[in-house]
């Protein structure tokens, strides 16, 4: 790593410093999730798909995006050996509900050969041509889908822009090919955990369901209701009175602001995608405002081609911080069923990865399993998708002065209780059913 002093705030512009005298400070990551830096400090690691990693050993916290170069074709080279510009800190704020203090910028190299390599561009992804399901397809499943109802394609009748945007936005796609796996996590249930839970069986626990619009701000709306039905359940807890429906204009226990990650954070892109662990990174290291004072607006003005721009007004008071953040199994693909179950039960509500094959847009309601075949009809771009709402599980713990509702059932098979954020991609209730074996979760995480 080639990193600036850390004398620096969280509003520092790494643009600027990263120019000054840079150190050097070497790290050795080792699999699973083992970090060991250059005198011998051993710490941990995790991969944020194949978009970045954040490393914490030392007392510092070091994530970066990986670089990318783009060129006048188009055409994107992915550097794998090095990353963009990025930032560390303390490992954790000093005093609660506060951001990180001892901020500085880095960039990092790989010791060795470097690694490259050229994809091509996606530009009919942007277009205005109108998506066409596969009718074969439909009538396949129509046939053979046992436990659930099938209907038409969700993506049916938009435009391949407006459908890119649906399924999360261009910049998040997670590899669909390199589906990961839990090895080292544990498959024993803890013989205490009821036999049947579910968050929507508690008053006042949850938020309801929202659009996102036309916008790929899915990771926002995930990781903000997560949060916000933390916060909820932590009031329950303590034997506080939680109204039933959320209401904006109540602060103690309002919906957290998707828009506020949406036009700020710097770890997402904005209606272009993002990834919940970043929108909890920047919890704890920006907070999260409240819906009461940045409404979300982002999927209104598309059509506008404008941003909706960082600016709101708002009291620190209505200011959440996350105090810790992790993916379920301590890093991303280590999730296991008995993890989620424990998590969910003593933690709430955490943010699902399912991996979705190309029926799955067909789905209306019932229990979700994928049909055997459905894979050969993964021709277009948007068949084949990994959920922008759900995947490596993430939970968090909200300071104030994380939403899909996963629930399981022991004695049956495990559900995922996954809520849409669009409506026009999901059932009248805004929730899917998915046979939690088949679901193909592949990340998890808490905080």
């Amino acid at each position: 790593f080639y990193h600036t002093v850390d004398i620096f705030s969280n509003n520092v512009n790494c643009d600027e410093v990263i120019r000054s005298e840079l150190s050097t400070y070497k790290v050795t990551i080792q699999e699973p999730n083992v970090a060991v830096d250059e005198h011998q400090n051993k710490g941990t690691w995790t991969a944020i798909f194949g978009q970045g990693f954040e490393v914490i050993i030392g007392g510092k916290k070091w994530f970066a995006f990986y670089k990318y170069t783009e060129d006048k074709d188009g055409n994107y080279t992915s550097h794998c050996s090095e990353t963009m510009t990025g930032w560390f800190h303390d490992a954790a704020p000093i005093v609660p509900a506060t951001p990180p203090l001892h901020w500085g910028c880095y960039h990092g190299e790989k010791a060795g050969p470097k690694t490259v390599r050229v994809h091509a561009p996606s530009s009919a992804m942007d277009s205005d041509e109108i998506f066409k399901a596969e009718d074969e397809l439909q009538k396949m499943l129509e046939e053979k889908a046992t436990t659930w109802t099938v209907g038409p394609n969700m993506l049916e009748g938009m435009t391949l822009r407006d459908a890119k945007r649906r399924i999360g936005g261009g910049r998040s796609r997670r590899h669909v090919a390199q589906q990961l796996s839990a090895t080292h996590a544990s498959e024993e249930v803890d013989p205490k955990l009821p036999k049947s839970f579910s968050w929507r069986n508690v008053d006042g626990a949850l938020v309801p369901v929202r659009d996102q619009q036309q916008c790929g701000s899915c990771y926002a709306f995930g990781a903000t209701e997560m949060m916000s039905a933390r916060v909820r359940i932590g009031l329950l807890r303590q034997g506080k009175k939680v109204p039933k429906t959320p209401s904006i204009f109540d602060p103690m226990v309002a919906m957290l602001s998707p828009q506020h990650v949406v036009s700020c954070s710097q770890y997402s892109q904005g209606c272009d995608g993002g990834f919940e662990y970043l929108v909890a990174k920047y919890g704890q290291d920006f907070g999260i405002v409240s819906d009461h004072c940045f409404a979300y607006e982002s999927g209104l003005r598309v059509q506008e081609n404008t941003a909706v721009p960082c600016e709101y007004q708002c009291p620190e008071s209505q200011r959440y911080f996350v105090h810790d953040y992790h993916y379920v199994g301590g890093y991303c693909g280590n999730s296991s069923v008995p993890q989620l179950m424990e998590e969910l039960v003593t933690g709430g509500p955490i943010s699902v990865g399912i991996l979705c094959t190309p029926d799955f847009m067909h789905y209306q309601s019932g229990i979700f399993k994928p049909v055997k075949g459905a894979e050969r009809y993964a021709k277009n771009p948007f068949e084949v998708c990994i959920s922008h709402k759900f995947c490596c599980c993430l939970s968090t713990t909200v300071r104030v002065k994380w939403c899909a509702d996963l629930c399981f059932c022991r004695t049956q098979t495990m559900l995922f209780y996954s809520l849409a954020t669009a409506k026009r991609m999901a059932p009248s209730t805004g929730r899917y059913r998915i046979a939690g074996a088949q679901a193909g979760v592949n990340e998890a995480f808490s905080g």
